[in-house]
C-alpha cells in the first residue's frame, strides 16, 4: 500500500521531519472515528493504518513531537468509545501505536502517560471477552509507560491486582497482571505506603493459587 512504500521511503531520507507536516495530518484525519450514529466497524484498513502510523513513529522519533498531542487525542477517542464491539476492536491496533509513542518520545510523553490512564483502565477492567486480548494489550502498554505513572501507582495496581484476582480470566492474563505489578514496582523506591494494598492481595493469591482456575 502508499502508507507503507511512504514509511520506506522516508526511513531512506536523511531529513525525513521535513516530510511530516505533509503526511501526518492526513493521516490522523484519514483515521478519525466514524461517527456514532453511523453504520461502523473498526476495519483491517483502519487497523494497518495504526500500524503503520505506529512504524513510522519508531522511523522519525523525536521529530514526531509536534503531532504528539493530535496523535493522543485519537487514540483517546477510540479508546473511549461508547460502542464496546468498536472499542475492543480498535484497542490491539491504538495500544500500539500508544506504546511505539511512549518509547520514542522519552519524557515528552509523561503527561499523556496520565492523561491515557483513565481510558487504557477502563478498556482492562470491561474486557470480558474469553482470551483477554484488549486487556493483554492494555496491560503491556502500562508495563511500557512504567515511570510515568509512579504519581498513579496505587490506581495501577489496584486495576492489575483487579485483573490478576479475577477467576474468569485466563491463567495467561492474570500472570501477565502480576508480572506487570513486579515490573512497575521497579519504578517505586521506596514503595512506602503502597506496600500494605499490594502486597495483601498478593498473599491471597499466593494463598489461594493461579493455575488450574481457568486455562
Amino acid at each position: 500500500m502508499a502508507v507503507v512504500r511512504l514509511t520506506s521511503v522516508i526511513k531512506s531520507m536523511n531529513r525525513c521531519s521535513d516530510f511530516l507536516p505533509i503526511v501526518v495530518p492526513r493521516l490522523l484525519w484519514m483515521l478519525r472515528p466514524v461517527p456514532s450514529n453511523r453504520k461502523r466497524s473498526f476495519s483491517a484498513y483502519q487497523q494497518h493504518m495504526f500500524v503503520q502510523l505506529a512504524k513510522l513513529v519508531s522511523v522519525v522519533k523525536s521529530d514526531f513531537a509536534e503531532y504528539l498531542t493530535d496523535t493522543v487525542s485519537l487514540c483517546t477517542r477510540y479508546l473511549a468509545d461508547e460502542v464496546k464491539e468498536y472499542r475492543e476492536a480498535a484497542a490491539i491496533e491504538v495500544t500500539f501505536l500508544l506504546r511505539e509513542l511512549c518509547l520514542e518520545m522519552g519524557k515528552q510523553f509523561r503527561p499523556y502517560a496520565v492523561y491515557l490512564l483513565d481510558p487504557l483502565i477502563s478498556v482492562l477492567i470491561k474486557d470480558r471477552s474469553i482470551d483477554r486480548k484488549c486487556a493483554s494489550a492494555v496491560i503491556e502498554t502500562l508495563k511500557v509507560f512504567g515511570g510515568h505513572l509512579i504519581q498513579y501507582a496505587e490506581i495501577v495496581f489496584s486495576a492489575l491486582v483487579l485483573i490478576a484476582e479475577d477467576t474468569t480470566a485466563s491463567v495467561s492474563v492474570r500472570v501477565e497482571a502480576l508480572e506487570a505489578l513486579g515490573s512497575l514496582v521497579k519504578n517505586l523506591n521506596p514503595i512506602g505506603e503502597l506496600a500494605s494494598p499490594l502486597v495483601h492481595p498478593l498473599v491471597r493469591l499466593l494463598g489461594k493459587g493461579i493455575a488450574g482456575e481457568r486455562t
